[in-house]
C-alpha cells in the first residue's frame, strides 16, 4: 500500500466507530446500565463525541458531550469522498 491507500484505510477504520454495527447498535457505546440514552427512543441512532475510546474495543470513554478530535470524523469522511476511498 502506499501512503494514501494507508491513509484511507485508517479514515474507514475510524469512521467504522460511528457506522452501526450488525445489530444496529454503534460500536462505541458503552453496554453500561447507566448508558440508558442507547435504549431511549430519542436519544439511541444520536451520536456521541467522547474524548478518548478503548483502543482494543472502541468504547467511548471519557466526556461524552466533547467534540474534540472526535469531530474530525467528518473531514474524514468528506476527504474519503473527495479521494473516492469510500468502498
Amino acid at each position: 500500500m502506499n501512503l494514501n491507500e494507508i491513509a484511507n484505510e485508517l479514515s474507514k477504520r475510524l469512521i467504522n466507530l460511528f457506522e452501526p454495527n450488525k445489530e444496529g447498535k454503534f460500536q462505541y457505546h458503552s453496554e453500561d446500565k447507566r448508558n440508558v440514552f442507547t435504549k431511549d427512543e430519542h436519544f439511541k441512532n444520536q451520536h456521541f463525541f467522547y474524548e478518548f475510546f478503548d483502543g482494543d474495543n472502541g468504547k467511548g470513554l471519557g466526556a461524552s458531550h466533547q467534540t474534540g478530535w472526535t469531530a474530525l470524523i467528518a473531514n474524514l469522511i468528506m476527504d474519503l469522498d473527495a479521494n473516492k476511498g469510500i468502498s
